[in-house]
């Protein structure tokens, strides 16, 4: 966009700007081109800011289409990369000759911002190319980026030109070389040509190794087609101390700043950089979303900006966070579990004690229940002076009681030696009671396998004499005419077993109390074995009446593997 001529003469000092004595000429690179070792014509030399980064200044590429002149005299581009004033002078320009000269200066090559004038003000500060002379002063000038000046010196008597200096505002722009690692870097800079780069870059050019260096990283279509550089850098974790390397060339800290940004969030401000080098050495850096944003401090209007991330190491993903608190509830729901268990597990021993005691409790009653009904039928064999029966039954009885008190150390017993007894108890109250009893087993009832509680069905046995069998005696409580008979039968269906008990007796009412401690204690021992064992069950009834006998009906659930 072409300034506007109210606008641009506003920009450019002319005759009155004074002679620039305060400028820091520390800071100002002068070019200009020499007419030849025999000439004395003066000639412009122009001298332009560079503040700490040198420019190319001295690339003297064509910027500007300039229209085609028979001569322009010495002729020399040059770039201006700061606002600040360019001073255009002009060395053996003096003032015994500088009335043989004029000058002039345009914008943009069409208009006329300093027409045609005498050259009436002097200096020396420069002075390099005028043997130590004061030089004609053309004066300092400036204008707005994407536009240039001409300034024209010419003799006035011919019109000849003697020499002509064009300078455009040009914008840039930080540009990356390439990014590397210390230790990379480290091998760079003992590279010769570096060492000329320090000097002199304005041919950087990528070696070999740095193109390939991103090949082995990333597809061809990710990186940038004239650095070479990935579009979007992706480093690990461990990879946070990062060198940029920029196509310039850096002489002064403050010609370069730099901003960086993470997540969103400012973590260093604009400030300026810590080398004289065009290197931007970021250290230390945390897992996340980066942007380095960069610019000279000449144009701080113009940024460049470039992303990257550093990857978090896989105990810093989001997923192994996860799986962490995962973990962490996991492993507090398998402790509650755990506890939950082991409370469970506890209580079900103490369940199982008590119930085990219970259990030996009621067994502790049932045997001298059972020991004082055969003490009775020995005393009833004596008192009817059936001494020989009494003898018999006492041999008997001593055999059984070995045999029940062996059995009594342990809570189950084959159902074979459970019937066993059994066999033996009826034949010993055969000495007393003329009666007769047939155990049946089923042939597909496995007897030896099976064990069952301990003494469980001898008071049941004992009941079937006792109230059954004996009341049909003559002089009974009611004499039957026929004997008494006692029948144990065992069935099988599937994994359960059946134990049916059945005497022809005199009955009773089921619903009226029990007047006997065994029946009470079967009952009582029946539901503490059911508490007591595991997906086992032991179901039983009574069916009785008076004059019809009693049947006993056990049903061992799932007692059979």
């Amino acid at each position: 966009m072409l300034v506007a001529a109210p606008a641009a003469a506003q920009n450019f000092g002319g005759d009155n700007t004074p002679a620039p004595t305060g400028a820091d000429w520390g800071n100002y690179s002068t070019s200009y081109a020499e007419p030849g070792p025999h000439s004395q014509d003066p000639f412009l030399e122009t001298a332009v800011p560079y503040k700490g980064y040198y420019f190319t200044a001295i690339d003297h590429s064509p910027r500007v289409p300039l229209e085609p002149e028979p001569s322009r005299g010495t002729f020399r581009e040059l770039n201006a990369y700061d606002s600040a004033d360019v001073y255009v002078y002009a060395p053996r320009l003096n003032p015994d000759n500088a009335g043989r000269f004029e000058y002039r200066v345009l914008l943009d090559s069409g208009r006329v911002v300093i027409p045609w004038s005498p050259i009436n003000r002097f200096t020396d500060v420069f002075a390099p190319n005028g043997e130590g002379k004061p030089c004609g002063l053309l004066g300092g000038y400036h204008t707005t980026w994407g536009h240039y000046i001409e300034a024209e010196l010419r003799e006035k008597k011919t019109g000849r030109f003697i020499s002509t200096t064009v300078i455009y505002w040009q914008e840039v722009k930080p540009a990356l070389f390439n990014i590397y690692m210390p230790d990379e870097l480290g091998a760079f800079l003992e590279m010769n040509e570096f060492l000329q780069h320090l000097t002199n870059n304005y041919y950087l050019r990528p070696t070999a190794e740095d193109t390939l260096k991103w090949l082995r990283r990333y597809a061809r279509n990710q990186l940038d087609t004239a650095t070479g550089i990935p579009y979007f850098l992706r480093l690990k974790h461990e990879e946070n101390n990062l060198v940029f390397y920029l196509n310039a060339h850096i002489i002064e800290r403050q010609a370069l700043e730099y901003q960086l940004v993470r997540n969103g969030s400012t973590v260093i401000p604009w400030r300026s950089n810590e080398f004289d080098l065009p290197l931007i050495w970021l250290r230390g850096l945390q897992t996340g979303k980066y942007t380095l944003s960069m610019r000279f401090r000449s144009q701080r209007h113009n940024v460049t900006g470039y992303s990257f991330a550093v990857e978090p190491a896989w105990t810093e993903t989001v997923w192994f966070k996860v799986a962490v608190m995962a973990g962490v509830v996991l492993l507090g729901v398998l402790c509650w579990v755990l506890i939950r268990l082991r409370t469970r597990v506890v209580q079900e021993r103490r369940k199982r004690e008590r119930l085990n005691l219970e259990l030996k409790s009621i067994r502790s009653q049932l045997n001298p229940h059972f020991v004082f009904n055969a003490l009775a039928s020995i005393q009833g064999l004596v008192n009817n002076q059936q001494i020989e029966p009494a003898n018999r039954y006492l041999s008997e009885f001593g055999r059984l009681m070995r045999e029940t008190l062996s059995g009594a150390r342990k809570d189950f017993v084959p159902l074979a030696t459970e019937i066993a007894t059994l066999d033996t108890y009826l034949k010993l109250e055969q000495l007393r009671f003329p009666f007769v009893y047939h155990i049946q087993t089923a042939s597909d009832l496995p007897v030896r396998d099976i064990e069952v509680p301990s003494l469980l069905l001898q008071p049941l046995v004992e009941n079937a004499v006792k109230h059954g069998v004996s009341a049909m005696l003559p002089g009974g409580v009611s004499s039957m005419p026929s004997g008494g008979i006692i029948e144990i039968g065992f069935t099988r269906e599937n994994a359960n077993f059946t134990c049916t008990i059945r005497d022809n007796g005199q009955g009773f009412d089921t619903g009226a109390p029990a007047g006997g401690y065994g029946l009470s204690l079967t009952r009582d021992r029946i539901r503490l074995l059911n508490e007591a064992l595991d997906g086992r069950t032991i179901d039983w009834r009574i069916e009785s009446s008076p004059g019809w006998g009693t049947r006993i009906i056990l049903i061992f659930q799932q007692w059979i593997n």
